[in-house]
């Protein structure tokens, strides 16, 4: 999947106008960034991981903050890979404090979330900053809680896959920032009934393509004895 590059500023300065009248519009409780990486697809089972972006602003970019004097994809993959995977989570950091400073100016109390590629830092080697430029120790000052997005069927994972993401994160999540998963409905309830059984428990949960689940009285119930469930070992697990 194809992103925007970082100096389409034309378009940055859209999000962010939009972003601004959504507040004074709506006022909300919550907002979670989206998207807020480096371009890829991770919603399959192999996935094409491919670097970007080698436009001459993001070199330059690169250059100007580190100092390194490389002019090529080549050269900077080659030899300075570590840097350029360095820098491209900075820039991801410094958009996500740059969106939650705008959002606690208008909403002083608005939580701000965001969505993660859902993969450990290890995983398809290092690909979630080497590739998605999502770093949870630069993103934790900006992000109060983290949400990982566990498609399970989509990626080729077990139903317990959440389950098993919440027992590593500990790992990689600072701690103060908790982890609440999103599932997929294409997964219910499956995946859900493993969340809500792990020892670690998920701060909440959301379902993506929930309606469908909601909509009929028998899943959605048992969507709410899940979160029960959730509730009580959250309510049991220390402070």
């Amino acid at each position: 999947m194809q992103g925007v590059c970082l100096f389409q500023r034309a378009f940055v300065e859209r999000v962010e106008e939009e972003l601004v009248a959504g507040l004074r519009a709506f006022q909300p409780a919550g907002i979670w960034l989206d998207y807020l990486t480096y371009a890829g697809w991770f919603e399959t089972p192999d996935p094409d991981l491919q670097q970007s972006c080698f436009c001459p602003g993001c070199i330059a970019a690169f250059r100007e903050a580190t100092g390194i004097d490389a002019a090529s994809p080549r050269e900077i993959l080659a030899r300075h890979a570590g840097a350029w995977t360095r820098h491209k989570c900075e820039r991801i950091a410094a958009f996500a404090a740059r969106y939650a400073a705008l959002i606690r100016a208008h909403l002083p109390g608005c939580v701000v979330g965001a969505y993660m590629c859902p993969w450990t830092p290890d995983e398809f080697d290092g690909a979630l900053g080497r590739i998605f430029a999502q770093d949870y120790a630069l993103l934790a000052p900006a992000i109060d809680i983290f949400t990982p997005l566990i498609y399970a069927r989509k990626s080729g994972r077990p139903a317990d896959w959440g389950r098993r993401f919440l027992a590593e994160a500990p790992a990689f999540v600072p701690a103060g920032r908790p982890v609440q998963l999103i599932l997929d409905a294409l997964d219910f309830p499956a995946s859900l009934e493993a969340i809500a059984a792990s020892p670690r428990p998920s701060w909440g949960v959301q379902m993506f393509g929930g309606a469908r689940v909601f909509g009929d009285p028998d899943q959605a119930r048992d969507f709410r004895a899940a979160v029960d469930q959730i509730r009580e070992r959250l309510a049991a697990s220390p402070a």
